[in-house]
């Protein structure tokens, strides 16, 4: 009975939430080595297809550091930074953000660094924590 071994079964497969369940989510890459131009971020066109007309003119914009930073959005799905906000983070050429929407126009934000790894966050400035309420 011969040299055929069997292979060893696979092992099941992960159950991956089901892709409406999940929370929307998009990364933009930093390609601009001049930090004014990195004020305006393009949201990807297939996000705003599905999102867009969910979305206010302001965006909220939390950070796990706890700070929450409002930045307008225009009609064409740019994102306009605050100048403030690059250099609070140190956001350069190479890094990227990773957007996870949250509902009501909200995004939490990461950051990572060119080691592809997530940043350590300064504290916030007090101007830009917001007291978390819980629902009574």
């Amino acid at each position: 009975m011969g040299g055929r071994r069997r292979r060893p079964a696979s092992p099941p497969l992960p159950n991956f939430p089901d892709k409406e369940e999940e929370e929307p989510k998009f990364i933009k890459i930093i390609t601009s080595l001049v930090v004014k131009d990195l004020i305006k971020l393009q949201i990807p066109p297939e996000f705003m297809e599905r999102n867009g007309t969910k979305l206010s003119s302001e965006v909220i914009l939390t950070i796990p550091n706890g700070a929450v930073w409002k930045m307008k959005l225009m009609k064409e799905g740019q994102i306009w930074l605050h100048e403030e906000f690059i250099q609070f983070y140190s956001i350069k050429f190479g890094h990227f953000l990773i957007f996870e929407y949250k509902g009501n126009s909200d995004f939490n934000l990461v950051i990572c660094d060119l080691t592809a790894s997530e940043i350590m966050y300064p504290p916030p400035p007090p101007q830009f924590v917001q007291e978390k309420t819980e629902d009574v």
